[in-house]
C-alpha cells in the first residue's frame, strides 16, 4: 500500500501552509505541496514569488506540545553555527492553522541515505567526518534535567540514569507483553538490561539527537552536510547516546563504522559497549509505542526491521559483561 493510503492529514493543512508561509515572508505564494517524507509529521513545502523556498511541519494531535521546544532547540542551533533549518516562525507567535506547526527556510540536499550509494570510499570516509565533527557540535548544547525535554533548556528527569533505567525497564516489559521480538532476543536483552549500564556515563546534560538516521543528514553537492533536520525526539543526557541511536537504526551500515571511528569519544572499549547500551535504550523506549500506529496514522513496521542494529548491540553488550 502506499503513504498516501495511510495518510490521516486533516483536509487544508497545504492552504495553511501556503497562508504561514505568504504572512512569514510577505509574498505572494506561488504553490504549495504536501511532502510525502519522514512519519511523525505532516510536511508541506511553499514556494513564493519572492523566490522563498519555505518547509512547513505540521504536528500530529498528541505531539503538539513539541512546538514548545523544537523551534527554540533549532534556533539554539543555529546560533551555535549548526547546519540546521532557523524557523522564520512558528504556531505559538505565527498565523493561526489546524495543527501546531514550525515554518523554517528549505534547506537544499540530498539525504545521506540517497547519496551513500553514489559515493567512492574517499568521499564517504570525509563525509563521515564531516557528519562527526557535526555531531561533536551538537554537544555544546546543555540542559538542567535529564531525559525528555520539556523546553529547550530544560529536561523532566533530575538524573540521566534513573532516567534510562525506567525506559529500559519499561520498554523490555512491553516487548515480552507484545511478544515483539523472538524469544532468544528477548532472553538475550534481559541478559544485558536487566544488569544494568556497563559503565555509569561521564557526561550527561548534553544534547541527544534523537532523530539521527540517514534521511534526517542533507548531503551538499559536494558530498559534505548541508544540513541536520528534525529535532523533535532530542534529549538530554550522554552525548554517546547519539551514536548509540545512530547504531540502533544503521548499525549494518558500512558508513555506521566510518562514522564511529571518526566520531571523538567513542574509542573501542568501553565506549563502544556504552554506545551498544544505547541502542538498546532506543529499542526500549520505542517499544512502549512499537504495537500501535505512528502518531501520523501509519502503521509501524516490526520492531527488529525499524532498528535492525539490535541484535549486534545487545551481542556487543554480552560480551562485554564479565
Amino acid at each position: 500500500m502506499t503513504e498516501q493510503a495511510f495518510d490521516t492529514a486533516p483536509p487544508g493543512l497545504t492552504d495553511a501552509a501556503a497562508a504561514i508561509a505568504g504572512e512569514l515572508t510577505g509574498s505572494r505564494v506561488l504553490k504549495s505541496e504536501r511532502v510525502l517524507a519522514g512519519m511523525m509529521t505532516f510536511k508541506c513545502r511553499v514556494m513564493t514569488a519572492g523566490g522563498h523556498d519555505v518547509m512547513v511541519r505540521f504536528y500530529p494531535p498528541g505531539r503538539t506540545s513539541l512546538v514548545h521546544q523544537e523551534p527554540d532547540l533549532l534556533r539554539l542551533c543555529s546560533d551555535l553555527g549548526m547546519p540546521v533549518p532557523r524557523p522564520i516562525g512558528d504556531s505559538r507567535t505565527g498565523p493561526p492553522a489546524p495543527l501546531a506547526y514550525v515554518a523554517y527556510p528549505r534547506i537544499a540536499g540530498v539525504t545521506l541515505a540517497q547519496r551513500l550509494p553514489h559515493l567512492d570510499e574517499r568521499q564517504r570516509r570525509l563525509l563521515a567526518e564531516d557528519l562527526a565533527r557535526h555531531l561533536a557540535g551538537l554537544q555544546q548544547l546543555g540542559f538542567s534535567g535529564a531525559g525528555e525535554l520539556i523546553s529547550a533548556t530544560e529536561a523532566l528527569d533530575e538524573e540521566w540514569g534513573v532516567f534510562v533505567d525506567r525506559c529500559m525497564h519499561q520498554g523490555l516489559d512491553a516487548v515480552r507483553e507484545h511478544s515483539l521480538l523472538s524469544p532468544q532476543l528477548i532472553g538475550a536483552l534481559e541478559s544485558v538490561v536487566l544488569p544494568g549500564a556497563p559503565e555509569p556515563a561521564v557526561v550527561t546534560g548534553r544534547l541527544v539527537w534523537g532523530d539521527i538516521n540517514f534521511e534526517n543528514v542533507l548531503v551538499a553537492d559536494n558530498a559534505t552536510v548541508a544540513a541536520l533536520i528534525d529535532f523533535e525526539g532530542c534529549l538530554s543526557g550522554d552525548p554517546l547516546a547519539t551514536l548509540g541511536y545512530c547504531q540502533a537504526v544503521h548499525g549494518p551500515s558500512p558508513f555506521f563504522r566510518l562514522l564511529l571511528d571518526a566520531s571523538p569519544g567513542a574509542e573501542p572499549g568501553r565506549q563502544r559497549a556504552g554506545i551498544a547500551w544505547y541502542a538498546v535504550l532506543r529499542a526500549m523506549r520505542l517499544a512502549r509505542y512499537a504495537h500501535l500506529a505512528l502518531p501520523t496514522g501509519r502503521p509501524r513496521d516490526p520492531l527488529i526491521r525499524i532498528l535492525p542494529g539490535l541484535e549486534e548491540a545487545v551481542s556487543i553488550l554480552q560480551a562485554a559483561r564479565p
